[in-house]
């Protein structure tokens, strides 16, 4: 099997546990490789897991970045997942830079994460790992915006709750209910601290 060569020019960016790189064949996609180790955790392994369960079950992926598989790569392992860029192809912003360059106000964004709740709550779409940094605003080409979760769905762990995430509707919508609580809390306690 061909090893993909991921050079430095291609990085995009760099996580807790993996960094990401543009895709060296295909600039609409991206490899996440593992390069640190947390408490044994690898989050590469329970994101291959839980994506295959999401592909299976046929969710919806319009608020969630595509999965496309596993790819050997010169560091590594990595996941292929599909690139988020606006309508135009430019590059998107995280949520969190959205809300400091004042791109979108706060009845926007209430509305936006309401929009991005509602569907992955009816497609029981865990998003353990919550953050503004995590999602990404994607404008479309009638100029509105969407919500696309990047990163952080699963668990923290492979394990139990891993399985439960997949296999109990009752804990996933739990699990989502709960997780997207906190985010809603972050941001109506935080949204003018996120401005500034």
């Amino acid at each position: 099997m061909k090893v993909l060569e991921l050079k430095d020019e291609l990085f995009i960016g760099k996580g807790n546990e993996r960094i990401c790189f543009l895709h060296p064949k295909d600039p609409k996609k991206v490899i996440k490789v593992k390069y640190n180790n947390i408490n044994g955790r690898n989050q590469n392994i329970i994101e291959y897991r839980y994506y295959n369960h999401l592909k299976k079950n046929k969710v919806d992926f319009s608020h969630i970045a595509k999965f496309y598989g596993s790819v050997n790569t010169d560091k590594g392992e990595g996941l292929v997942f599909e690139r988020i860029e606006n309508y135009d192809n430019t590059s998107v912003l995280t949520l969190a830079d959205a809300i400091k360059e004042k791109i979108l106000e706060y009845h926007e964004v209430k509305a936006l994460l309401n929009e991005l709740y509602l569907n992955i709550k009816d497609n029981q779409i865990v998003f353990t790992d919550i953050g503004f940094d995590n999602i990404v605003c994607r404008k479309n080409e009638d100029k509105s915006w969407s919500l696309v979760i990047i990163d952080g769905l699963g668990t923290r762990h492979t394990g139990f709750k891993l399985w439960l995430s997949m296999n109990s509707t009752l804990y996933a919508r739990y699990k989502v209910y709960r997780q997207f609580s906190k985010l809603l809390s972050v941001f109506y306690k935080n949204f003018s601290a996120l401005e500034n």
